[in-house]
């Protein structure tokens, strides 16, 4: 029989909570030893002829019970060895800046730079890395679940380190990793577990299908996943003035056609979306205390020139720009504590 606690809406199962560490705040020559205590599953050194004293290091990341991770990480120069004891891991890596220098069995070698894209690297797999100037995002999935789910590319790693194809998924995931970076820890532990969830997925399903490419999939998947697949890559990319349709499309590997079908019967259409994307961006740079100035609010907006953007902002929120700032301005004067 029922009871009032069986049909009371259950908490989410996975839940997580984004953390930030960093060196700077330790002694100089506490900050190594306190990095290697961040990662439990590689084993780190400083390059040969470099100090440990006055390493600097920054690691956002964050974990779900099921042992799911994410995280962005920069750091000086570090050398990294894999197959630990508790390197059960796949890492799904992309380099944002700087390089790594891979070293594997059998002396093969592989340099990794932003333009290799996803790199898959199994932890279990003696593996070195050399990272120079090195910042990335990174996404750790359990083995166990990739075996399960993507056993093709347990298989391929095992070979050695390898670069997923590039396609309308590893996109999506890659502008969906860069929002997480930027707006983790502003979520709650459920929203983040979400986020996370949706990225292990996304993840998972590159693993298992990046040999044979994903693209033409889009035209044919549920209009529902287009649509948020595209609001995500707007939220990332509104600063680009050349976003358009085509971009989109483009960026996606789906035709104009179906990412037109995902926004019809929407409250806003795809052009109408990135305006109030890019406005709600200029409007919370207004409120600042030191605004930029028009011309360079346009162009961190997206917008080419002051002119377009003044047109835009009028037609959102039906003032000019400086009208907007003025309002804003009044409304925290009368704020108690102002006066």
């Amino acid at each position: 029989m029922d009871t009032e606690d069986s049909r009371r809406p259950q908490a989410p199962d996975t839940e997580a909570s984004f953390q930030r560490f960093s060196t700077d705040r330790l002694h100089r020559d506490q900050r190594f030893e306190y990095w290697r205590h961040l990662h439990p599953g590689i084993r780190l050194d400083v390059p040969q002829g470099r100090a440990a004293a006055g390493y600097r290091a920054q690691l956002l990341v964050a974990t779900t019970p099921q042992g799911v991770s994410f995280g962005w990480c920069q750091n000086d120069d570090t050398l990294a060895h894999f197959a630990q004891a508790t390197s059960d891991f796949i890492l799904i890596s992309q380099t944002l800046t700087g390089e790594a220098r891979l070293r594997q069995s059998g002396d093969k070698r592989l340099r990794v730079t932003r333009a290799s894209g996803f790199v898959v690297v199994d932890g279990r797999q003696p593996l070195s890395s050399l990272a120079i100037d090195h910042s990335l995002l990174y996404l750790m999935l359990p083995c166990d679940h990739v075996t399960a789910l993507a056993p093709s590319s347990i298989e391929r790693a095992k070979a050695g380190a390898f670069s997923l194809d590039e396609n309308g998924l590893t996109r999506v995931l890659r502008a969906h990793m860069t929002a997480l970076a930027q707006e983790g820890e502003r979520l709650d532990p459920a929203a983040a577990g979400a986020a996370l969830r949706s990225a292990a997925d996304m993840g998972m399903t590159a693993l298992a299908k990046g040999l044979a490419g994903l693209s033409a999939q889009w035209d044919q998947c549920h209009p529902e996943t287009l649509y948020h697949a595209a609001r995500r890559l707007i939220e990332v990319r509104y600063a680009d003035p050349g976003l358009d349709v085509d971009c989109l499309a483009k960026a996606l590997g789906t035709s104009r056609t179906a990412l037109y079908r995902a926004f019809s019967g929407r409250e806003r259409s795809i052009a109408q979306t990135l305006r109030r994307v890019r406005i709600s961006r200029a409007c919370a740079l207004l409120a600042c205390r030191r605004p930029p100035h028009v011309d360079r609010l346009a162009y961190e907006c997206g917008y080419l020139s002051a002119a377009s953007f003044a047109r835009a902002f009028r037609r959102e929120i039906g003032v000019t720009p400086s009208q907007y700032r003025e309002q804003q301005w009044t409304q925290r004067l009368r704020e108690p504590g102002l006066d």
